[in-house]
């Protein structure tokens, strides 16, 4: 089952990502397994099996809906299945990184700031150094989206009462900026990563 899926409810197909684990010697009882491959997969939509358990209603409103997908015994033709096998991951990152750059630029949009264009541009030079990038972009998604929602909030409390109506466009980007620090990787997520290139590359990973 997965939560948040976004777009499901125009989409035609939806990928799907998956573990490939593979056990040796399978006739013992406590085979040793090896490390698990990522798989992604194309799935048409619909598809025998795929369902939509719930649509729940968010804070934003936007026509996407974001429901919580079931998935029961859904066989997929390996045809479908996306790049090599174990190459999974190489595809989800690379999404991660142009989603988390588009969030900070719609939060740039709220309250302007030069990071992100900074972080566009350093892509658009050497766009072969992904590692680099991927760490920059969590750092301007975080940066980004902890900061409109402060200006937001702050806005909101100028107003006071009146800011807290749905009447005052104050409510509204208080409202749709919230779910920024959460989608396409939480702000945490975003520190996990940040933490984790600084303690293995050093301070030059995010210049």
């Amino acid at each position: 089952m997965k939560w948040h899926v976004t777009s499901y409810n125009s989409a035609d197909y939806c990928f799907f990502q998956a573990k490939k684990i593979t056990i040796d010697h399978p006739e013992r009882s406590r085979g040793s397994s090896r490390p698990a491959e990522h798989l992604l997969f194309l799935v048409d939509l619909p598809t025998a099996g795929v369902s939509v358990v719930r649509t729940p209603a968010y804070s934003h409103t936007i026509s996407h809906h974001h429901p919580i997908v079931a998935f029961t015994d859904v066989r997929v033709p390996a045809a479908n299945l996306v790049g090599a096998e174990g190459g999974g991951m190489l595809y989800s990152r690379e999404w991660f990184r142009f989603e988390r750059l588009m969030v900070a630029a719609r939060c740039t949009g709220a309250a302007e700031r030069s990071m992100l264009y900074e972080t566009a541009r350093a892509i658009d030079r050497d766009p072969s150094d992904t590692k680099t990038a991927h760490a920059q972009c969590s750092m301007v998604k975080l940066f980004c989206s902890e900061m409109a929602g402060r200006v937001a909030d702050r806005t909101v409390q100028i107003f006071g009462g009146r800011g807290y109506l749905r009447e005052n466009v104050a409510e509204r980007f208080y409202r749709e900026l919230r779910v920024e620090r959460i989608w396409e990787g939480a702000s945490e997520i975003q520190r996990m990563i940040i933490a984790g290139q600084l303690t293995r590359r050093g301070p030059s990973a995010l210049a």
